[in-house]
């Protein structure tokens, strides 16, 4: 194994995707490793030509493990579809079984029940392990030198994969982008008359924008902007909003933007009153941490991903449960009502906490941590290969 710089940092770390970059952990995965590079220590990234195919994957973990830390992300079909993810991640681990592994996990909302009695619950992780992204996911985090997760909840979620280590880092907040010269903010009193609610992302069953559209005639005061375009693949889930918008008599109050520049979206940022976040699942939200850096208050489906967001800043972040319309739009009215200059002060202060180069030097620590337990499991490593 190479050895580690003076400080303890590794000396280099391979960051290994699949290599979208439409993708949101891809996006997170990069935009981490700028941070980790900024902060002094060498960074590569690897990628597999062709995502699921094992052999491919192979190849980029043989460069990677050049590295003496390698760093994946993973989440449901991010390596591959059904049974080749569970090829990849067993390549992944053959490749790279006598190098330190640390693994961020992202999206797992759904622990095994706890209220059925215990033959049920064993009946529900054998379902689960038997699916192959549960197979894949013992695999890897089990095996791995430490999992990274961004909340306590979804450490909580991914227990029944049984990781051998796992440590919160909370998501990364990226710093604001510098205003188009001209642009009009918000005073500091609150927001304009008219200041929009706006949901951030692509048009995407998931991303709850219909749930959005149907809270809108609970809030006749309001205008709501779809911030994000659809793929051909979501152009029917599209069509069908905008024909409940005309039926529910709320077309003239909703606005869809498609594609916006950087410079766009921090307008549109700057001048919202609130954001709408009915987002059914939630992995390595980069629209959270966006928002939560323009100071916009959130108003949330209730999910584990968010809990430590919504108990620092309780009174920016407002939750809701369910599908219910209604319940969104109550929770809505809660946190409208709250001073807007508090809420931009909590999420201020969480920003400055979950900054780009603090979240890169506990990445660093988690890395030190991780090379040391590697080098301390070496004799039994030694005794399998």
């Amino acid at each position: 194994m190479s050895a580690s710089r003076r400080g303890g940092e590794p000396a280099s770390v391979a960051f290994l995707t699949p290599g979208d970059p439409r993708h949101g952990v891809t996006r997170y995965a990069n935009t981490l490793a700028a941070a980790v590079e900024a902060a002094g220590v060498a960074v590569v990234h690897e990628r597999p030509r062709r995502r699921g195919s094992a052999l491919s994957t192979i190849a980029a973990a043989s460069r990677a493990r050049r590295s003496s830390l390698v760093h994946l992300q993973f989440a449901d079909r991010y390596w591959g579809e059904g049974r080749a993810q569970v090829l990849v991640v067993l390549a992944l681990r053959l490749v790279l079984w006598n190098r330190t592994v640390v693994v961020t996990a992202h999206d797992f909302h759904a622990p095994p029940p706890r209220r059925r009695s215990w033959p049920l619950r064993q009946l529900s992780e054998v379902a689960r392990l038997r699916t192959a992204y549960g197979v894949a996911a013992r695999i890897l985090l089990g095996s791995v030198a430490l999992v990274l997760v961004c909340s306590e909840g979804e450490a909580e979620s991914l227990a029944w994969t049984r990781p051998r280590r796992v440590q919160v880092v909370p998501h990364y907040v990226e710093g604001r982008r510098p205003l188009p010269h001209g642009t009009q903010t918000q005073p500091p009193g609150g927001a304009p008359a008219g200041a929009p609610l706006v949901v951030l992302g692509f048009i995407h069953r998931r991303k709850g924008q219909h749930l959005a559209v149907r809270a809108l005639p609970h809030l006749p005061e309001h205008r709501l902007v779809l911030a994000g375009s659809a793929t051909p693949a979501n152009a029917e889930y599209l069509e069908s909003i905008l024909a409940e918008a005309r039926v529910l008599g709320v077309e003239d109050r909703l606005e869809v933007t498609g594609y916006l520049s950087d410079d766009d979206l921090v307008v549109l940022l700057a001048r919202a009153r609130a954001a709408l976040v009915p987002y059914e699942r939630i992995a390595a939200s980069g629209s959270v941490a966006t928002l939560a850096a323009w100071g916009v208050p959130m108003i949330a489906r209730a999910q584990r991903a968010l809990d430590d967001l919504a108990r620092a800043c309780p009174s920016a972040v407002g939750l809701f449960e369910g599908d219910d319309p209604s319940a969104l739009a109550a929770a809505a009215r809660r946190t409208l009502a709250s001073p807007r200059e508090a809420q931009t002060a909590e999420l201020a202060r969480w920003a400055d906490e979950h900054s780009l180069a603090r979240t890169a030097r506990r990445h660093l620590e988690a890395y030190r941590a991780a090379e040391g337990r590697t080098r301390e499991d070496q004799p039994e490593i030694r005794r399998w290969t």
